[in-house]
């Protein structure tokens, strides 16, 4: 089980959203069992979940359980640390959005993040670093890897970790790696930083 909090303060970067949500019994935050509401298992813990659902209810503001895709991009602001651009945003959104109806719940985001326990198929993996090489060049940056990672599912985008993994696969020192040292990275190092 990964906790994703321990994992980022580890690792040495602060949250992308106030300390007080990490511990549920501090600043009067109410604990109560998020799993057990989600209509699926999770490999989440509580403390991870109940993350998730503070940076989720900062932003719906009208309390009824959805967020829009405006609101969603803030919800990744504070989860990432970063929004994404347009395009990205929109086929995160549409990927996320199983019904169609332009909003997402709470058990719709966390569904996506537990894509990251799964095997990646092969086919979708080439889709999205495609997605997100700017420049078309068959390489991407280290900022756009991270991108990569969070459309898949991945909550570990902002690991320190992931820097040196980066480095690692770019031997020639570019700052970029292409789609072979991807699948690498994919296969080898990211269940490492799973398991951190």
């Amino acid at each position: 089980m990964m906790l994703i909090g321990k994992t980022l303060l580890r690792a040495g970067l602060r949250l992308a959203c106030p300390t007080k949500y990490i511990y549920p019994t501090i600043n009067n935050v109410k604990y109560c069992c998020i799993a057990s509401k989600l209509p699926f298992d999770t490999h989440y813990s509580e403390c991870d979940l109940l993350i998730m659902k503070n940076n989720f209810d900062e932003e719906d503001e009208d309390r009824d359980e959805c967020i829009n895709m405006f609101q969603f991009n803030h919800f990744i602001r504070r989860t990432m640390g970063r929004s994404l651009d347009s395009r990205e945003l929109y086929c995160l959104f549409a990927e996320i959005d199983k019904d169609c109806n332009g909003l997402l719940s709470l058990g719709d985001i966390v569904c996506h993040f537990e894509k990251q326990f799964k095997p990646q198929e092969e086919h979708r993996m080439k889709e999205v670093f495609c997605l997100y090489d700017k420049d078309e060049d068959g390489k991407v940056k280290l900022h756009e890897l991270r991108e990569i990672l969070f459309h898949l599912g991945f909550f570990i985008s902002r690991s320190k970790c992931l820097e040196d993994f980066f480095e690692k696969r770019d031997p020639k020192n570019i700052r970029k790696i292409d789609y072979e040292e991807f699948k690498k990275l994919m296969k080898e190092d990211i269940p490492h930083l799973i398991n951190q």
